[in-house]
């Protein structure tokens, strides 16, 4: 069994609306191993947002341990929870998040600016990762210019810019229609097969085809 690259310890997770505090991670714990492919599935309101804001780093725990790739992280300040961020996850969200402004192969190159990478390495490593996803005629296209399809393919493309060992999915195919959302999904099973560690959070019963596990979430318990 390869190591575990996550793992987290009974978390805790609430925020305050209004007077009243609303719990919505109740003590969830689970173990991710390299290489995984996971979908964290649960309807609307059942916390998996605030799961995924967790794993990505992008939220603070209030209770418990997150151990990713054998650091507890729980506690790091903001400089150190960036820095983690940026060179073992790498996002994909089902708005796609890219930047109008830039074309192609400047919405990939994003991330290695924040990670200081090299400027003259940047386009070399740009332009290798959109070719690996397909976008090998659309270097200079802005996101107006792009589908959905392509722009999702350049969102994935910016999420493995810095090698990260973990890719997060936020419902990557919901704004795509199914045959383009399939090749989507077919991207992602090539990274779990090329040692990528995918976790998906989603609603949707169509990765149940692809993953290797599913996990439920429901009112802020993890079921299975």
């Amino acid at each position: 069994m390869p190591s575990p690259i996550v793992e987290l310890r009974n978390i805790h997770k609430s925020y305050l609306i209004g007077p009243r505090r609303l719990e919505v991670l109740k003590g969830v714990s689970l173990t991710i191993h390299r290489g995984d492919y996971v979908a964290i599935m649960g309807p609307s309101g059942s916390g998996k947002s605030s799961l995924l804001n967790i794993l990505g780093l992008l939220d603070v725990l209030d209770a418990g341990q997150y151990m990713l790739d054998g650091e507890d992280v729980s506690r790091l300040e903001d400089v150190e929870l960036a820095r983690h961020r940026n060179t073992k996850i790498g996002f994909v969200f089902q708005t796609f998040n890219l930047f109008p402004q830039y074309d192609v192969l400047g919405n990939i190159e994003v991330p290695m600016v924040y990670h200081s990478r090299p400027r003259h390495e940047r386009p070399d490593r740009a332009r290798e990762l959109a070719e690996r996803v397909g976008l090998g005629q659309r270097f200079d296209h802005k996101p107006n210019q792009l589908s959905g399809g392509e722009m999702q393919r350049t969102a994935i493309a910016r999420a493995l810019a810095n090698d990260p060992q973990i890719i997060l999915a936020d419902e990557p195919t919901g704004n795509l229609d199914e045959k383009t959302g399939k090749g989507i999904l077919t991207i992602f099973d090539e990274l779990v097969d090329n040692g990528r560690t995918v976790i998906f959070v989603t609603h949707a019963p169509e990765y149940r085809k692809h993953v290797k596990r599913v996990m439920t979430i429901h009112d802020g318990m993890l079921l299975c």
